[in-house]
């Protein structure tokens, strides 16, 4: 049995720190795009990257952008923090440091495997603030974790589990084999007569980290989409000043009890519990969902694939300052 050193407990917290950093910077820079992106996946009728822009400033103003902000940001701190102490755990202590890109992969997989656990009720929270228009219309993380506790039990924070897992198990393992290949590819840049140059550049880095962010939201993205409609469904919407539909008719089903204002206690009880049944592996949402996408205009693929300019542009930098934010504070915390 391989044995475990107190230095591999050491580096995974120090990992945890860097990936804690990584992670508010990260989403200070990038949490715009995520917004844009949510909108135009949860767009019943597909609508253009520009046009969401131009509606979002026209109806809502600037900071509309920011929507869904705080509850990422403070959770990013959590599992960032996981993620890459998963990651750091899994390559020195389960894999025993064997550098083989396999090995890097597996790790990742296991990272996001682990931290689907934390992402999902933060992205559910953010999906449904980012999903309630208007001016001055804000949802608050405590409003929205009550109404999804109220209608589907405490498990309903953790809608949407099974897609958060499949995008991020392999998108994360994606992610991190690319960014270690292309620092390998670019390392052996410059060496001459097998005498290795310095490879710890920022630029280096930084083409790194872009390309894990394709790598990860080229497999992600049609998964990303299949789970934000999931999460959105029950997001209640209020009235908004949104003309153009494509905004409007969203992937939405919101609870309704009887108008007739007399609640017995059958009626309450049949209410609860067709929405509190919420299963964390529910495959046939999944396929049911897949079915309702393929019905709209444009089909199946175009419903996965619209939101694919504003992931890339999200992706690429964000990828690019986690990692390379990640490296330097970890380079930080091991200097002697």
């Amino acid at each position: 049995m391989a044995t475990t050193t107190s230095g591999d407990y050491s580096s995974t917290f120090e990992s945890i720190i860097a990936g804690s950093v990584s992670g508010l910077v990260s989403t200070m820079v990038c949490h715009p795009f995520d917004t844009v992106r949510t909108r135009i996946q949860a767009a019943k009728t597909p609508i253009t990257t520009l046009s969401c822009v131009s509606e979002m400033v026209r109806n809502e103003g600037s900071l509309s952008f920011y929507k869904g902000f705080w509850s990422p940001l403070a959770a990013q701190g959590i599992y960032k923090s996981v993620g890459f102490g998963t990651l750091s755990f899994s390559r020195e202590v389960i894999f025993q440091h064997d550098n083989r890109l396999s090995c890097v992969f597996y790790s990742g997989a296991i990272s996001g495997f682990v931290n689907s656990i934390m992402v999902t009720p933060v992205e559910l929270i953010r999906t449904k603030q980012v999903l309630h228009y208007g001016f001055n219309n804000e949802l608050s993380v405590i409003t929205a974790i009550r109404d999804v506790v109220q209608q589907n039990g405490v498990k309903g924070m953790w809608r949407g589990f099974l897609p958060t897992v499949l995008r991020d198990g392999p998108g994360l393992g994606l992610y991190f084999l690319t960014y270690e290949y292309v620092k390998r590819v670019l390392a052996s840049v410059g060496r001459t007569d097998g005498v290795r140059v310095d490879d710890s550049s920022m630029w280096k880095k930084m083409v790194a980290g872009s390309c894990a962010g394709i790598s990860y939201w080229l497999y992600g993205l049609p998964i990303d989409t299949v789970k934000t409609i999931i999460q959105s469904r029950k997001v209640k919407i209020n009235s908004h000043p949104f003309s153009s539909p494509s905004l409007h008719n969203l992937y939405s089903s919101p609870l309704k009890l009887p108008s007739n204002g007399l609640h017995t206690s059958t009626e309450v009880r049949r209410v609860i519990a067709s929405t509190a049944n919420t299963r964390l592996l529910d495959v046939e949402e999944i396929v049911s969902t897949l079915q309702s996408m393929s019905k709209g205009k444009g089909g199946l693929m175009r419903a996965l694939l619209r939101a694919y300019p504003v992931a890339l542009l999200r992706g690429i930098p964000s990828a690019a300052i986690t990692l390379t934010s990640y490296d330097l504070v970890l380079e930080f915390l091991r200097k002697p």
